[in-house]
């Protein structure tokens, strides 16, 4: 059985090192660290699972969207917390104009945001490509309600993410759109 990982050689190391001098030359320090830990955050996963099972991971990914995005606003607040000295409040500490420490996680909060929607696209596609493209691997237990249940999971899990930012008691979305 052929190993799943990827086997870098200098080729690989001297695209992936041009590719992040770019990124920092052209959107800067912060901007170019908010990006890198989003792309390895989303890309990561998928790149390291079998290969028949990438569109699983990716649907997995899709629906991690929105914790990620909580994660990310949390990350934002509280990063916001320390460097102020007290919490951050709604139309006095805007997250844009507190300081350098504030810039990399603002950035990706805002590359999530902006990316909620595709990802939600991709996550629809995706968990249709999986649920019509499965193939029963154990002959016991009937395979379309496993994918069913996991399509269900992985909806569940997206709901979650809303729901977990419309009961939010310390208004952190409010004071990131603000």
């Amino acid at each position: 059985m052929k190993s799943s990982w990827f086997r870098w050689n200098l080729k690989h190391v001297l695209v992936a090192v041009a590719a992040l001098a770019m990124m920092f030359a052209v959107l800067g320090v912060g901007e170019a660290v908010g990006a890198s830990v989003l792309g390895t955050a989303f890309i990561a996963p998928i790149v390291r699972a079998q290969s028949g099972r990438r569109i699983k991971a990716a649907a997995w990914v899709a629906s991690l969207h929105p914790i990620y995005l909580l994660i990310s606003l949390h990350v934002t607040w509280i990063t916001a917390w320390y460097v102020l000295g007290h919490r951050p409040r709604i139309s006095f500490d805007d997250p844009k104009f507190i300081g350098a420490a504030v810039d990399c996680p603002y950035i990706a909060t805002a590359i999530l945001l902006i990316s909620l929607p595709f990802s939600f696209l991709g996550f629809i596609v995706l968990n249709m490509i999986d649920l019509c493209s499965t193939r029963p691997m154990n002959r016991e237990v009937e395979p379309r309600i496993i994918d069913k249940a996991a399509i269900l999971l992985r909806s569940l899990v997206w709901i979650a993410g809303f729901l977990i930012l419309r009961i939010d008691r310390f208004k952190v979305f409010d004071w990131f759109l603000d």
